[in-house]
């Protein structure tokens, strides 16, 4: 294991500190990502249905065409959108912390491919 040098160590305290609830710091949550694992279950099981991950500046959004689960991190929350099986329409819902947010995105991912 590589050792971190400061510029690292202070990215992720400020990950760490993300990831446990989203507040008013200025942290683009984003370049967070990095340091935080939480979402490797929900990207390798979109992943193993054929559906693209797209990262942008503050979503994040599996996408396999035709529906979408997009993740968007807010200063204050993060919001979850999820497709409704047999609909053209998602269903969204606000968090407060990564854990429950990639939680509910994955079971509801699994929910819609079953």
């Amino acid at each position: 294991m590589k050792e971190m040098n400061d510029m690292n160590d202070m990215s992720t305290m400020s990950a760490m500190h993300t990831m446990d609830t989203m507040d008013t710091m200025n942290v683009n949550p984003i370049s967070c990502l990095h340091n935080i694992t939480i979402f490797n279950d929900l990207t390798r099981t979109c992943s193993n249905y054929g559906w693209n991950l797209n990262i942008n500046l503050y979503d994040l959004c599996y996408s396999n065409g035709k529906d979408n689960i997009c993740i968007r991190f807010c200063p204050s929350n993060i919001s979850v959108s999820v497709p409704i099986r047999n609909s053209d329409k998602n269903y969204c819902s606000e968090f407060n912390n990564f854990v429950d947010a990639c939680d509910f995105a994955l079971n509801s991912f699994n929910y819609f491919v079953d």
